[in-house]
């Protein structure tokens, strides 16, 4: 990112050389790891504020950047556009900005494939101006038709008629584009020196080139000359830098001369090029473009050599898939033997999940250097080598992972334990690793004061050794564990602090993780605009098959959201989506869990056959209190107590007390604060069901007096629709009576409100104009095309938001509104 701003702002200052003063001070002010897209936009935008003459700034060949945060950056460089500066993209590929937003603000023009192609005019124009050739208008015409006026093949056909070596006659334009590629530029190549022929073939295996790198490859030292010679005739070759230090070929041209490579020298020479530029690229600290090579040139073992290193610190960004990309292109036999490469196969299965292969390349691991540590121990007749003894540490902690994704939560903490006793007292980084790992374990075992402890001193570790990854995965966990407690505003802060991680520190595929939790924060606060757009945002940059749990959770908060907004159906399609996902990846207690989330939105549209079909199917039906661990799915848990105080039975109404109460004990005890809420919420339910009005407002006092501190609202506004009367009756002495006003004025339940809280939506207005009609919900859901039971929400929802009980008072009060 730092390198394309400065290259942006280089570009900016040949127009004019004050442009890009402030946003160079800007840049210079910032390291790697502290650098800032705000402030760049920002200086940015004040050092445009001045211009008087109109600009136009290209970005050429935008299809080879894959940075989400220079996409982010341009994104947000084009949001801010001043007037007299117009930018242009050349692209292969549609990019990934706000095009269609553009397109409807008129703000885009977009040049295709057909609109690129010459006329009969612009092709005279061209062969006969630019291409100094004398045609005749028949030689033109036969030219644009079969070409079809595409430029490149024009030019080529230019080049060897302009080298008097072919003639329009001798040739013929059949099949695709790429035969008329290959014929034309085997033509034009044809009339270069051996020496030019042999430079370009050999060289065309390389992405980008500069003369160090082509001496290599090709073993002599005449690269920078030929480069320049090169660009001078215009074959194809295109600088990437001022200093005309980079090249590359133009990529039509390119894969011609791979062609041509692979066609007219040995398979043994292209992998020795291969080689060659890999052992380049690895002495010039370009570790990835070394490994693609020697993979290219099947040295396996040399890029084992270079992968098992890499590994590390594609680990330390969370790039799982990155290393199980490489190791795939290792053959087994090679990489079975090798417990430097299995280390990593177990490492990155053990945490995308994948537990199998994760079990048997850490069996291999330990299998492998078992008889090192015994040959080493009897030999110097000492301590384990710390090489080794760092590698069995890990074996340990890969296994402490792959235990705590089967849920053996205690054998976690264990082997994680055991795991950090035997890291080298010097290893801090794998100290840091290990010490994190075990955190995560506490935390899911419910021992959230020693989890507390552990990530703060854990979080120092790993900002001092630099690990950024593990940084980022802490900073999350501590999220979850405030969100637990109920501490809304320290968990927005520790998200947003992880946010801003992932985008300084080359973790911009992680952002969506913090983004899904900072959208169920404000959901929490009610906050829905923000809550979807954080949502949103997230759920379209999800790396789903990495982490299918966390996506799961943000399909949640997307269908309360929908919910919330009075688009029931789209809310269970989100969830039908979410479930999807979780039978995907087998992952059985996510989707348990959305379920769970159904039957509450299904509940509250009167959907009970439905929702009595799920109670009768979920575990908590069958579950033996005093036998059964804490289950921290309140997802669950909190429908189906819900649906047992809607039947109204006297024996359902007891199980749910005691459920409760069972719950109650272990969140009091691990100070589960956020779980506590959901109870005391409940329980008022509870008492409304039995009649028990003094208890309700108990309950619901203490309630509110949980989420009051941290300003938390949706559970009030979800579940708590009986509750409202009481809502109202808190006396103003109370500490908590300005929050429940603060909840009261987002429902409107009376009709003492005369005016409309929450607008009603389309759909919701033409149920409503249906219902004062006279018809019913079957005759409603036959004209809009709907189910019976989404009307029936429909309605429930239309009387909410009149503060109405029935058909009669709608009308009534719709009429009043002027509604009809």
């Amino acid at each position: 990112m730092p390198r394309f701003v400065a290259y942006l702002l280089a570009a900016l200052q040949k127009v004019d050389s004050v442009i890009g003063q402030v946003s160079q001070r800007t840049l210079e002010s910032f390291s790697a790891e502290t650098f800032s897209t705000d402030a760049i936009i920002s200086s940015l935008i004040l050092d445009l504020s001045d211009l008087a003459n109109p600009i136009i700034l290209v970005l050429e060949d935008y299809h080879c950047i894959e940075s989400r945060a220079i996409h982010d950056f341009v994104e947000m460089m084009i949001e801010h556009l001043h007037p007299h500066l117009q930018v242009l993209i050349t692209t292969r590929k549609d990019p990934p900005l706000a095009l269609a937003r553009r397109r409807v603000r008129d703000q885009l023009m977009e040049i295709r494939t057909l609109d690129l192609q010459f006329t009969l005019e612009e092709t005279t124009e061209f062969l006969q101006r630019v291409m100094r050739l004398e045609l005749s208008k028949q030689d033109i015409q036969l030219l644009e038709t079969r070409t079809e006026g595409w430029v490149a093949g024009l030019q080529l056909v230019a080049l060897s008629v302009r080298n008097h070596r072919s003639q329009l006659s001798d040739w013929t334009l059949e099949g695709s584009h790429r035969d008329i590629a290959d014929y034309l530029m085997s033509e034009v190549v044809g009339q270069l020196s051996k020496e030019r022929r042999e430079f370009l073939y050999r060289t065309s295996l390389l992405d980008r080139l500069n003369a160090s790198l082509c001496d290599a490859i090709t073993g002599g030292n005449k690269s920078q000359t030929l480069l320049e010679a090169l660009e001078a005739d215009n074959l194809f070759i295109l600088t990437l830098d001022d200093a005309r230090e980079w090249f590359r070929y133009h990529q039509l041209f390119a894969e011609f001369l791979r062609k041509r490579l692979l066609a007219e020298y040995s398979e043994d020479v292209v992998k020795e090029l291969h080689q060659r530029a890999s052992h380049w690229f690895a002495n010039n600290s370009d570790a990835l473009s070394a490994i693609e090579h020697a993979l290219a040139a099947k040295d396996y073992e040399y890029a084992a050599c270079l992968i098992a290193p890499q590994s590390q610190q594609w680990m330390r960004r969370g790039e799982i898939s990155t290393i199980l990309k490489y190791l795939n292109q290792l053959p087994r036999d090679l990489v079975w033997n090798q417990w430097e490469v299995c280390l990593w196969y177990g490492w990155a299965f053990a945490v995308r999940g994948d537990l199998n292969p994760a079990i048997e390349w850490t069996n291999r691991l330990e299998a492998l250097i078992t008889p090192l540590i015994q040959d080493a121990t009897l030999k110097e007749n000492g301590p384990i080598p710390s090489e080794l003894q760092n590698a069995y540490a890990q074996v340990l902690a890969i296994r402490s992972v792959i235990a705590r994704e089967n849920k053996d939560l205690n054998s976690a903490v264990a082997l994680g334990e055991q795991a950090l006793r035997l890291v080298p007292e010097g290893n801090l980084h794998l100290q840091t690793i290990v010490s994190a790992l075990l955190s995560s374990a506490v935390l899911e075992s419910g021992q959230f004061d020693q989890a507390e402890g552990l990530l703060h001193s854990t979080q120092k570790s790993a900002y001092r050794t630099g690990n950024s990854f593990i940084a980022f995965t802490l900073l999350l966990n501590e999220s979850a564990l405030a969100i637990m407690r109920g501490q809304l505003h320290r968990a927005r802060d520790l998200n947003e602090e992880a946010l801003h991680l992932a985008q300084t520190k080359s973790m911009e595929r992680l952002v969506f993780l913090p983004q899904l939790r900072l959208g169920r924060i404000h959901y929490f606060w009610n906050q829905l605009v923000q809550a979807r757009q954080y949502v949103a945002t997230a759920i379209e940059q999800a790396d789903v098959d990495a982490y299918p749990a966390a996506t799961i959770r943000g399909y949640i908060t997307l269908a309360w959201i929908q919910n919330a907004e009075g688009q029931y159906p789209q809310a269970l399609q989100t969830l039908a989506d979410a479930e999807q996902i979780a039978l995907k990846h087998h992952a059985l207690e996510s989707a348990e869990m959305v379920r769970g989330v159904r039957a509450q939105i299904q509940f509250s549209a009167e959907e009970n056959e439905a929702v009595a079909r799920w109670a009768k199917s979920s575990d908590w039906e069958v579950i033996n209190t005093a036998k059964t661990k804490l289950i921290l799915s309140d997802e669950s848990f909190f429908p189906y107590c819900q649906i047992l105080i809607a039947s109204g039975e006297l024996p359902e109404l007891d199980r749910v007390e005691r459920l409760l109460m069972w719950r109650l004990a272990d969140s009091e005890r691990q100070r589960r604060e956020s779980t506590i809420l959901k109870i005391r919420l409940t329980q008022a339910l509870l008492h409304h069901a039995k009649n028990q009005p003094d208890l309700v407002m108990a309950s619901l006092l203490q309630a509110l007096e949980i989420a009051m501190p941290e300003t938390c609202m949706r559970p009030f506004l979800d579940d708590g629709q009986p509750l409202i009367p009481y809502l109202r009756r808190v006396l103003r002495r109370h500490s908590v009576h300005k929050f429940a006003q603060k909840i009261l004025a987002c429902v409107s339940t009376t009709q003492d409100h005369p005016q409309l809280i929450e607008p009603l939506s389309q759909q919701e207005f033409n149920i409503l104009q249906l219902m004062v009609q006279g018809h019913t919900n079957p005759e409603i859901a036959r004209k809009l095309v709907l189910a019976v039971s989404t009307v029936r929400w429909y309605a429930r929802q239309i009387f909410r938001k009149l503060g109405v009980h029935n058909r009669t008072q709608a009308a009534t009060q719709a009429r009043k509104l002027n509604l009809i």
